[in-house]
């Protein structure tokens, strides 16, 4: 037998309310996409005429919009017997619970959070289409069924029992009377443990008083159904997550004669969304122990909303609405031309590099800020959304300055003194060096970096130093000598091995210490001594 789940995808329409064509033309790509058939509206009322006269299967609606506000619109086919029962999901870039209690107040069953994400989108709307097939084909199985029972109890027996859900019949005051197989194993009871007990039994205490409420609306006649979530405990003492509808049947006097509840397990929906939700708190405290911070800027309506760890590196009280002016006024003074002029950019071109600023906390403080962002942009190419992150990285920051004031001064120590000084990889190729050895090898520093030291010195000064640097690294050791190659130039030399990360080149420090000078008194005297002697 075909069911509604059956159905080809393309039947599943959605309706999409947006006043937003930039909003309406994403999901309507992303939903068409998936073989879903969309009906797109930017106006609440034509959506509320659309609806009435064609109901979609699911509708998406922004909460934010000029001509009715979303729950507004909610609220109004929730009036109507012909759309009440329609899923909405509300979009929303608005994460103040107080909105979303009262979009779930008028009736809505999720939200979708902008900036959209593909994946979440398609699996919150996959769930609640699914969800709401069920419940067509469960309502309709419960009114077959019923009608069944009144002409044949064996075809009703049939029926019953090969369901594909649960399905119960319960007394007024919760005894179970009748239950096919696939309750039972929801529950993982034998039949005749569930005919012993009642709901109210194997109701999860935290949600027995709702459903008791719901319970006792329809014996008083103020409804004629009802559909929760709610979980039992199963006899191996496990929740499982159900999806319940429940109706009442009467007797020929009127009087209430049994519940009809049909239950399909959920658990794994809820495992999901468990899991969805822990992934962002999971996030959350990941960008706090980065100190990392996410934001988003609602350019039309010039509303920001940050993260929880943007108010902390900022240094500013969360519960003071931010705009991009007093934004502003963190800023450091001197970065703010800056600031601006990038920010104008990013919008220009819907992206750029990130950059760094500063900003002054309230208390005085000066912090170091990493900013990237991406810009979305309606159909007309206008930008219309700014969101991205940032990070605090006041303290690499601070030691990169340190660093930088270090490597400063062990340069100016290295150029202070005259002993000639080069550090080269083990090919010969110079890395670094002092003016001193620029002098001597005739160049300039920046010029000499890079260049092979072996091509540059005479052949006279290369024969005995190129070998003792191979020495020198393949030993480990540190190779110490009088370099007499150079006529004007005799020098104490040390060639010295740096160790140096794996997968880079060796490198060595060569240290020449200039002797000319000594060696030359040192020779008159020798000379002069000599003439003594001959006397």
């Amino acid at each position: 037998m075909t069911t509604e789940l059956d159905v080809n995808r393309d039947m599943d329409d959605i309706l999409i309310v947006d006043d937003k064509d930039a909003n309406l033309k994403l999901l309507s790509e992303i939903l068409a996409r998936e073989g879903y058939r969309v009906r797109p509206s930017n106006s609440p009322l034509l959506a509320i005429d659309s609806a009435t006269s064609q109901p979609p299967k699911l509708i998406l609606m922004d909460v934010k919009m000029l001509e009715m506000d979303g729950v507004e619109v909610c609220r109004k086919l929730k009036q109507s017997e012909l759309t009440r029962h329609i899923p909405i999901l509300f979009i929303s870039a608005l994460r103040e619970t107080k909105e979303r209690v009262a979009g779930f107040e008028a009736g809505g069953v999720d939200f979708i959070t902008k900036p959209f994400n593909e994946q979440e989108v398609l699996a919150r709307v996959r769930t609640h289409v699914k969800l709401r097939n069920l419940q067509l084909n469960i309502n309709e199985q419960v009114r077959k069924r019923t009608e069944e029972v009144l002409e044949s109890e064996a075809r009703f027996r049939s029926t019953f029992d090969q369901a594909a859900v649960g399905i119960a019949h319960v007394a007024p005051d919760g005894c179970f009377l009748r239950l096919n197989d696939r309750y039972c194993e929801i529950v993982n009871y034998s039949r005749s443990e569930m005919l012993g007990l009642t709901f109210q039994d194997i109701t999860y205490p935290d949600d027995l008083d709702a459903d008791v409420e719901q319970v006792n609306r329809l014996l008083n006649g103020e409804i004629k159904t009802y559909t929760m979530e709610k979980r039992y405990v199963r006899k191996d003492g496990d929740l499982v997550w159900v999806d319940l509808t429940v109706s009442l049947v009467f007797d020929e006097a009127g009087q209430p004669e049994w519940f009809v509840a049909v239950v399909q397990d959920i658990t794994d929906r809820k495992l999901t969304e468990k899991a969805l939700k822990e992934s962002e708190d999971q996030l959350l405290k990941a960008q706090e122990m980065a100190n990392i911070g996410s934001w988003q800027w609602d350019i039309n309506e010039n509303r920001i909303e940050w993260s929880p760890q943007v108010y902390k590196i900022y240094g500013i009280d969360p519960e003071i609405p931010l705009t991009y002016e007093n934004l502003l006024k963190s800023i450091h003074p001197e970065d703010r031309e800056y600031h601006d002029k990038t920010t104008a950019a990013w919008l220009n071109n819907r992206g750029g590099p990130p950059y760094e600023y500063r900003v002054v906390r309230p208390n005085g403080d000066i912090r170091y800020i990493y900013g990237k962002g991406e810009v979305e942009c309606d159909a007309d190419g206008k930008p219309v959304r700014f969101c991205g992150m940032l990070q605090d990285v006041t303290e690499q920051k601070n030691a990169q300055i340190t660093l930088q004031k270090s490597e400063q001064l062990a340069r100016s120590l290295l150029n202070a003194t005259t002993d000639l000084t080069s550090l080269l990889d083990e090919d010969g190729t110079i890395l670094d060096l002092n003016n001193a050895m620029a002098r001597i090898l005739d160049g300039k520093r920046e010029e000499l970096i890079g260049r092979n030291i072996f091509d540059i010195l005479p052949p006279e000064m290369t024969k005995d130093r190129k070998p003792r640097v191979m020495q020198a690294l393949a030993e480990g050791k540190s190779i110490r000598y009088i370099d007499r190659n150079r006529p004007d130039l005799v020098s104490d030399t040390g060639i010295y091995p740096i160790a140096t990360p794996e997968g880079e080149k060796n490198q060595v420090v060569i240290y020449a210490h200039d002797i000319t000078e000594r060696e030359q008194t040192e020779d008159e005297l020798r000379k002069s001594e000599a003439r003594f002697r001959s006397y």
